[in-house]
């Protein structure tokens, strides 16, 4: 008998692969295409380069989920590509079944018994500064080259820890907050300044009974999927009912029943939570008024990058017109004499998506690995 899948073990045994992957070419196109492409804004592309109309234009805003018109043209088509249900299929772009947190749940599980990470998190730890010991301990030959400050917030404690590497995963607009010893490479820094966020506030609503597959299996469209409205919500997910296993016991679920970029990330973070979950509700029960949602709700919860202190404001890293072509290339690059590594999705080429943080990940894994190997070579 086969011993069954745990969670994190399920999710990388779904993966497939292409038989071969041609690098050269893709790194080729890619090349390619950032330099034609790197200097428009989507709306300087859209009116510009394929001549569309102002009306055409309105009517692409209105019909599609997330439109920044000031966002760089290639963040934007790569965005509609792996939105799509074309696109996302041939990317072959997964969901997470038991949910968002499996992921940072994975490195603490219990199952993989002394690979779990649980004993080696600090929790409740702000970092307010990093920095190199200029002058390591004669009595501590080894002693690491990096220090790391930080306060405890529960009791205000100023702690601080040493390593012989550090990454650096956090968004640049949190980043900016931190003090650092000595400053990172000019082009570094001004990355960490200029580089492109947007702002997002996402709501989700609970409501006892799955009403929108009723909705949907009358019309003929399935049982899940996404809306785009030109209310205060914008636009509205519905999860997968298909393999969910939280479907499996219960008629209960739950919808991002606005996600919202930009103004309308703006508006609707403005107002009190009791408020936005209300306006929400209000809207889906506006588009679906035969539904009787209202009477179906439950809970509501949202969240308001702008005001997420801890994210430093904004959700993901958009770059604007000609950011890629000047930035990425250093934000993939070691500084402080190979000892601070940059990982997050904004130093990767997949922005806004957790295949971007891994892409990061791995990357600076990589890096700190061929580093290591050299000094031990020395």
């Amino acid at each position: 008998m086969e011993k069954p899948l745990i969670p994190y073990e399920k999710a990388a045994d779904e993966v497939t692969f292409p038989e071969k992957i041609q690098v050269q070419a893709i790194k080729e196109a890619y090349a390619a295409i950032t330099e034609k492409y790197d200097g428009y804004t989507l709306r300087s592309y859209l009116t510009g380069k394929a001549g569309w109309t102002e009306d055409a234009i309105n009517l692409y805003d209105l019909g599609n989920a997330h439109v920044v018109f000031e966002n760089g043209f290639i963040e934007s088509f790569k965005d509609a590509l792996l939105s799509s249900n074309k696109g996302g299929e041939q990317a072959g772009m997964k969901q997470l079944q038991e949910g968002m947190d499996a992921v940072p749940n994975a490195f603490v599980s219990s199952d993989r018994k002394e690979k779990s990470l649980v004993d080696d998190i600090i929790y409740g730890a702000r970092v307010t500064e990093i920095g190199i010991l200029e002058q390591s301990d004669p009595q501590i030959p080894l002693q690491a080259p990096v220090k790391v400050t930080y306060e405890v917030t529960a009791n205000s404690l100023t702690k601080s820890i040493t390593s012989d590497y550090l990454i650096l995963a956090i968004p640049y607009t949190a980043q900016r907050t931190i003090a650092k010893s000595k400053p990172f490479v000019p082009m570094q820094e001004m990355a960490v300044r200029d580089v492109r966020y947007v702002e997002v506030t996402k709501i989700l609503l609970q409501y006892k009974k799955r009403w929108w597959e009723e909705v949907f299996a009358e019309a003929g469209q399935g049982l899940d999927g996404g809306l785009v409205s030109d209310l205060p919500i914008r636009y509205t997910m519905f999860p997968k009912t298909e393999g969910n296993t939280q479907f499996e016991n219960s008629n209960r679920g739950v919808i991002m029943a606005a996600y919202t970029f930009e103004q309308d990330a703006t508006i609707l973070g403005s107002l009190s939570p009791e408020r936005r979950i209300q306006i929400a509700a209000e809207n889906l029960n506006r588009i679906f008024p035969g539904a009787k949602s209202l009477d179906l709700l439950e809970a509501g919860a949202s969240q308001v990058f702008p005001a997420d202190e801890l994210a430093g404001g904004s959700a993901f890293c958009y770059f604007g017109p000609m950011q890629k072509t000047k930035f990425l290339d250093t934000m993939q690059k070691p500084d402080w004499e190979n000892r601070v590594f940059f990982a997050g999705e904004q130093a990767s080429f997949t922005h806004g998506w957790i295949q971007g943080a891994f892409e990061a990940g791995l990357r600076c894994v990589q890096q700190i690995w061929s580093v290591a190997v050299e000094d031990e070579a020395q």
